[in-house]
């Protein structure tokens, strides 16, 4: 669940103004700032559009085939997805935004949102099932791979946004994740969780990009495309000789926002294809 911002120079924490000189630094996931636009064009709409199923206000277009008595009564598919709406300013939607602020990357599985993993998905944290008032709340969304979108459903696992090192481990010649050291308190949670991360097709991926390691692939670049891969290849010492400089996370508690689209001073890493499985 942990990821790495892309190479390059030193980065500035969202959170607190801290920043990695080497610009790799192994990060849980943190919650990107809600933008400006987000009430107007998502959760201004997303509320008018409750109110209009509970009958409160009129509808203007054509008519619904039912309305409710009130949102707990709303099925989780009549819940608009105006996150999938495009502003007419940038022709942008949430998801498209939200691909840029986390660098692509799905909270849960700290691999870019690639072929093997799906294509990328807002995931409500708390399910749509569970409380009306968080459908459109920008703190509720996580990014995610669709595969993993669909396993997790309505299921408590662990917030991306609250895992600290060493909650998950991989083991790298099978690619499975299994549980490290956490707080009593999230055990269950993580039970919960390793199923989702587990699924074939991301344990291929992982398995993959280790074996593409030992190959010669540039480590960089597995920085780039699979940072919790990378990240367990540097924590187990499996780095290859001219890698065994590499000294980070300088400081692993430091909290950096992974967006490319800020931060690209280096030149994009030659493809890797996604392994599919």
């Amino acid at each position: 669940m942990a990821f790495l911002s892309r190479p390059g120079p030193r980065q500035t924490c969202w959170n607190c103004g801290a920043y990695s000189r080497n610009g790799v630094t192994v990060i849980p996931v943190r919650c990107a700032p809600k933008p400006e636009w987000f009430d107007e064009h998502v959760a201004i709409p997303g509320d008018i559009a409750i109110q209009i199923r509970v009958g409160k206000i009129p509808h203007d277009g054509a008519p619904l085939q039912r309305t409710y008595k009130c949102p707990e009564e709303i099925p989780t598919d009549e819940f608009p997805a105006i996150w999938r709406r495009k502003r007419i300013i940038d022709g942008k939607n949430t998801i498209d935004h939200m691909m840029d602020a986390y660098g692509q990357y799905c909270a849960y599985l700290g691999l870019r949102i690639e072929s093997g993993t799906g294509s990328p998905t807002i995931d409500h944290f708390i399910p749509i099932s569970r409380d009306w008032k968080r459908v459109y709340d920008w703190y509720n969304y996580r990014l995610c791979s669709s595969r993993v979108n669909s396993k997790k459903g309505a299921k408590s696992v662990v917030d991306p946004f609250e895992v600290e090192h060493g909650w998950f481990n991989l083991t790298l010649n099978t690619g499975i994740v299994r549980a490290g050291k956490a707080p009593d308190s999230k055990h269950a949670l993580i039970q919960e969780t390793l199923p989702i991360l587990n699924l074939r097709g991301c344990v291929v991926q992982r398995r993959e990009f280790f074996r593409r390691y030992l190959g010669g692939t540039r480590f960089e670049d597995i920085t780039y495309y699979a940072p919790f891969v990378a990240y367990e290849i540097w924590r187990q010492k499996q780095l290859r000789p001219e890698d065994q400089d590499s000294t980070w996370p300088p400081n692993p508690t430091n909290t950096i926002p992974a967006t490319h689209s800020q931060h690209s001073p280096t030149p994009a890493p030659k493809p890797i294809p996604s392994p599919r499985g």
